[in-house]
């Protein structure tokens, strides 16, 4: 007899050829179910039927379409994976009524009107009714995880316009030396009614029955603050979420010989927002992800995610989300499946800030000619660094560029295939290099 193909819908429960009637897999057509499972028709009953759904690829559209969530009664754990710009917030909702956020992207006495804080997070608390959260957790001192948490808890006492119940300060401890950090701190010590607690592996977030959220990492704090980030994973059912902060390489590596097989999770926000020193292979070897979701800016000046990490995380063949380009990420879970959720549909691969062209040496831009509307075409380029591209003139090869003020490795790695010397043998002496600080 021939195999029989069903699906499983994650959230209705129901087993079919197709999507069940009403079902979230019929809801606007946004969402599709995209697991199936072969079995002989006498042993479909026993069959175990897993099921992800995750969306599909909305028509362009000149405003974000609007979400297609999954009925908040259904879901056991939603979690938010937060548009900050460059930097990290995360919040976390589960059914039991319990919520945790994760940073709070940048912000501080030196970002009043950029503050993630005030223009992204407590916006969303708003929307969905949250006034309390059970845990406030600070992954790291880095002023991109931080800074929107000041102005959240400086915000939101009682008898403010928006006032927020918060139970739980959770540190990793690494002692931060910017203001910032001390503007964070004091903002918690004036707020006596939130327990403060230093966290690390082996310790654990109550965030309601059938939802287990342990720490796991780090064990014990390095020199580095982004390897000293509180990791957790999220797990509910058969769905899982390893949420890295900044872990990088040093990071990875010790919660791989304290955890081994335990990191496998079927999400993974990538460390570091994607840095070529986080996302090693055999880390992503072990956890096996399915989804990956990236937090970075546009066009940031780091470079983010990295080329070469992008490789390796592309290399796991997990669906790979980025919030620089779909937005707000938000994935819900029933403990069987999963949907997830993109704020705006990504840009075609030609369109993408960081896409790098195949360009023929007549298509790409002569640093020794070119005048400064040009160079600026190119990515990182301002009106400052072209006039200095200019000023150091003439460049005998590609690498010259480097005695520029400002141009480094990182950025030499985007404008390589995107640059030329031209025919330089004729080309006199080079200028003497630029002052540098």
């Amino acid at each position: 007899m021939k195999p029989m193909t069903k699906l499983a819908c994650a959230f209705c429960g129901m087993v079919a050829l197709a999507a069940p009637p009403g079902c979230l897999a019929e809801e606007g057509g946004a969402a599709e179910v995209r697991a199936v499972v072969t079995t002989e028709p006498a042993a479909a009953e026993a069959a175990e039927v897993k099921a992800v759904i995750t969306t599909k690829p909305a028509a362009p559209a000149a405003a974000p379409p609007a979400a297609v969530g999954l009925k908040r009664a259904r879901a056991a754990v939603t979690v938010h994976f937060l548009d900050v710009d460059q930097g990290d917030a995360t919040l976390i909702v589960t059914a039991a009524g319990k919520t945790a956020l994760i940073d709070g992207g940048m912000g501080g006495s030196g970002y009043k009107t950029k503050d993630k804080g005030k223009t992204v997070i407590l916006p969303l608390l708003k929307e969905k009714g949250i006034t309390r959260l059970d845990y406030m957790v600070m992954t790291h001192p880095d002023f991109d995880h931080i800074g929107g948490l000041v102005y959240i808890l400086e915000n939101t006492r009682k008898g403010s316009e928006q006032p927020l119940e918060i139970v739980e300060f959770l540190d990793p401890g690494h002692p931060g030396t910017t203001y910032l950090y001390q503007e964070l701190l004091e903002a918690v010590k004036a707020r006596p009614e939130i327990k403060y607690r230093l966290v690390k592996s082996g310790d654990a977030l109550d965030l309601g029955a059938g939802v287990k959220a342990d720490v796991v990492g780090p064990k014990d704090l390095f020199d580095d603050p982004n390897n000293s980030s509180i990791v957790i994973r999220l797990a509910v059912g058969d769905v899982s979420m390893l949420l890295t902060g900044d872990a990088a390489f040093k990071a990875e590596k010790a919660m791989l010989e304290e955890h081994g097989g335990g990191l496998r999770s079927t999400i993974l926000k990538a460390g570091h927002h994607g840095s070529g020193h986080s996302s090693g292979e055999e880390f992503l070897a072990t956890v096996k992800p399915e989804v990956i979701i990236i937090s970075a800016g546009p066009r940031n000046k780091f470079l983010l995610p990295d080329a070469q990490a992008l490789k390796r995380l592309e290399a796991t063949g997990a669906k790979i989300y980025r919030t620089d380009y779909q937005g707000t990420i938000t994935v819900s879970t029933d403990g069987k499946g999963y949907m997830i959720d993109a704020e705006r549909e990504a840009p075609p691969v030609a369109e993408r800030w960081d896409t790098v062209p195949d360009l023929t040496e007549e298509q790409k831009v002569n640093i020794n000619t070119a005048t400064e509307a040009q160079l600026r075409t190119l990515p990182r380029i301002g009106q400052k660094m072209a006039a200095g591209i200019i000023a150091n003139r003439p460049y005998r090869n590609i690498d010259d560029l480097q005695r520029v003020r400002g141009i480094g490795v990182k950025i030499m790695e985007r404008l390589r295939p995107l640059i030329t010397v031209g025919d330089t043998a004729a080309a006199p002496t080079p200028a003497p290099a630029e002052p540098r600080d």
